[in-house]
């Protein structure tokens, strides 16, 4: 059986459709799954999402996207691309290529992590027996206290991807919201007894826009109290993570070997790296079973989008 040739030609072949064949063999399952075959497809055939969301429950990963590939293309082919039926599928396709993603950054152990692998409720239970301790120090060295908050960032709340430190600023006394200052950076300030966090550099801003946060792990609050009082008391406005000027900011490479470093002394492991930090952690995340809502709020918090509609199967590492 084959298809009109405006069908396929309708757009160029796209990530996941390399071939005719393979656009040809999407569309056939497509029609199994509908029961349904093409020369009786219509925009109707489709109008019913919730219905169509359901018979993708039982579907894999890649058979969803497949599958809402080729909706997305009967859809143009039929020049019904204006519509909001289109750009609902089109949401949804993109949003299950993320999860896609999040699935393979998140829980592929490379061969380096596994010989560093540690569990991330582990890594938590040593910093919250260290802090309370290294906070009694009479006095602290610059670079340590430093490179101990990049960590505790990472290990005490959800962790983040390094742009997001990068391009941190810390305003102490903000003259209006967070929200409305330069877009070009990232922001933290002391908000009542938390600090406050907005987000407007990073990976997927383009898809989540201007996130924020408040920090709520009291850890992390007490580090950031002492660190800011202790090394940047005069400064009304500056990158939290600087070099030793405390002017300059922190590459993305230096975070990560500010991690390493950490790392290595406080986990006595050869290679603990962000990316082994985030695997770790949505393992275990996963394996508490959370709900929708919790995968929602914890995906957002990574960076990540999520909707409870196109539910998803997580591996987990042995």
């Amino acid at each position: 059986m084959s298809f009109p040739k405006e069908y396929y030609d309708v757009y160029s072949l796209v990530t996941n459709e390399n071939t005719a064949k393979h656009i040809k063999l999407t569309t056939i399952n497509l029609e199994k799954l509908l029961n349904k075959k093409f020369t009786r497809w219509s925009y109707a055939t489709f109008l019913n999402k919730e219905e169509i969301d359901k018979k993708f429950e039982n579907l894999t990963m890649t058979a969803k996207i497949h599958s809402l590939s080729v909706i997305k293309r009967f859809l143009k082919y039929k020049r019904r691309d204006n519509t909001e039926l289109y750009r609902l599928y089109n949401t949804d396709l993109n949003e299950v290529y993320e999860r896609h993603n999040l699935k393979r950054e998140e829980q592929k152990k490379t061969t380096k992590e596994t010989e560093s692998w540690m569990s991330y409720q582990d890594m938590k239970k040593h910093l919250v027996e260290f802090i309370p301790k290294y906070l009694m120090s009479p006095e602290f060295q610059f670079y340590r206290f430093r490179d101990l908050i990049i960590l505790s960032f990472y290990i005490l709340q959800t962790p983040v991807r390094l742009g997001n430190l990068a391009e941190l600023k810390f305003v102490r006394n903000p003259e209006q919201e967070l929200r409305h200052y330069d877009k070009k950076f990232n922001y933290i300030s002391k908000d009542g007894n938390k600090y406050k966090l907005v987000y407007n550099q990073y990976k997927t801003q383009k898809r989540l826009g201007q996130l924020e946060f408040i920090i709520k792990n009291q850890l992390l609050i007490n580090l950031l109290d002492k660190y800011l009082s202790y090394f940047f008391k005069n400064n009304s406005e500056h990158y939290l993570f600087t070099k030793k000027d405390q002017v300059s900011k922190l590459s993305t490479v230096s975070l990560e070997q500010a991690i390493r470093k950490q790392g290595k002394k406080h986990f006595n492991k050869p290679d603990i790296t962000l990316n082994l930090i985030r695997h770790s952690f949505f393992t275990d995340f996963f394996k508490t079973n959370p709900s929708i809502k919790e995968q929602r709020r914890v995906a957002l918090e990574a960076g990540h989008k999520y909707t409870a509609s196109m539910s998803i199967q997580y591996a987990r590492l042995d």
